[in-house]
């Protein structure tokens, strides 16, 4: 019986491009004016946090520190999954960005949005 959808093989057609050193990457586009966004990640499992996006805020070339309180005031709520099963009992929605707790090591606590990558990382850093 011949598989279709979810398992099936799909023959390959990017390798060739790749291995020889013709592939492009995402890392390697570059349009002027781009923005660059680093994620603050929980270094903590199961932890209690506080997030202080002041400092980050403040640094030359940043464009936006996105804490979980920020997008509380804008409405936006938790994560819920959009493919289920028929018949499967569907996750309990998830935050995109952790507030007051942690669930996991490397769960988001902010987003930092600045003008080069070197930016956004050391603003990344200021928010812990």
């Amino acid at each position: 019986m011949k598989r279709f959808g979810f398992g099936q093989s799909r023959l390959r057609v990017e390798d060739q491009r790749f291995v020889t050193g013709h592939g492009t990457y995402t890392d390697d586009i570059n349009l002027t004016g781009q923005s660059y966004g680093w994620v603050v990640r929980s270094l903590l499992p199961h932890a209690d946090v506080t997030v202080d996006a002041g400092a980050a805020r403040d640094m030359p070339g940043i464009r936006l520190v996105l804490t979980a309180s920020e997008m509380a005031a804008q409405g936006v709520g938790a994560m819920v999954c959009g493919f289920m099963p028929e018949g499967a009992k569907p996750p309990r929605p998830r935050p995109v960005i952790a507030d007051q707790r942690t669930r996991h090591a490397g769960e988001a606590l902010a987003f930092v949005v600045a003008d080069s990558l070197v930016q956004a990382r050391d603003a990344a850093e200021a928010v812990l």
